[in-house]
């Protein structure tokens, strides 16, 4: 899917009318348009594998294709290459079991908390710069949502959650999770699954679809 010259120029036009972007850090080109999706790296997989193997009640999901970072950090040399992708796993339990994390993440993000002038650079939170892509494995109740709606994500039927900040944590009871992430959840062979990818603007719900629809079984 390619989008025009033309088109990509009005959405920058658009962000800047907008106050997300400023003459000091324009929109690189192309950043705008979908991204290309490319096969998970090893570290990636080795990361669903080791959730797999602790997680033996379940099947975890394991992405078989992410983003990656085209722009390099802001602030960096020129010739410094774009952020690489880092791979994490987390286990915890709360009062109804176990639940695997996987983390995939690469690149700053741009919020509140960045300081001032944060919003002339929200449009690095977009894949081109930035990632923060989770996918959740739960062996007990089904996750709790809050202001979503039923949906249908990466062939998969079940509640779209969309973000309600622009900050991990809104302190808000009813959330489960990050409060700057779209979130789906479904259910699968009896299992809970839940996949979040932080809210960059036009296109997230599109991208965090794609990437559910690559969710392949975690190798052994």
């Amino acid at each position: 899917m390619k989008i025009g010259s033309g088109v990509v120029v009005l959405a920058a036009l658009a962000l800047v009318a907008a106050g997300w972007t400023s003459a000091g850090d324009p929109p690189s080109a192309g950043v705008l348009a979908p991204p290309r999706l490319i096969a998970a790296p090893a570290s990636a997989i080795n990361q669903c594998r080791l959730a797999q193997a602790r997680m033996r009640e379940a099947v975890v999901l394991c992405p078989s294709e992410l983003p990656q970072a085209t722009v390099a950090r802001l602030g960096t040399a020129a010739g410094t290459p774009p952020p690489r992708l880092i791979s994490e796993r987390t286990m915890y339990v709360d009062a109804g079991g176990k639940n695997e994390r996987l983390t995939f993440t690469y690149g700053d993000v741009w919020e509140p908390v960045s300081g001032a002038g944060w919003q002339s650079h929200l449009w690095r939170n977009r894949p081109c710069c930035y990632l923060h892509f989770e996918i959740f494995t739960r062996t007990h109740r089904p996750f709790r949502t809050f202001g979503g709606r039923a949906a249908t994500l990466g062939g998969h039927r079940g509640i779209y959650e969309p973000a309600i900040a622009r900050t991990l944590d809104c302190s808000n009871p009813e959330r489960t999770f990050w409060c700057d992430h779209a979130a789906f959840v479904w259910r699968e062979r009896g299992v809970s699954y839940a996949a979040t990818l932080l809210d960059f603007g036009a296109g997230t719900k599109e991208l965090l679809g794609r990437l559910i629809a690559g969710l392949r079984p975690a190798p052994r």
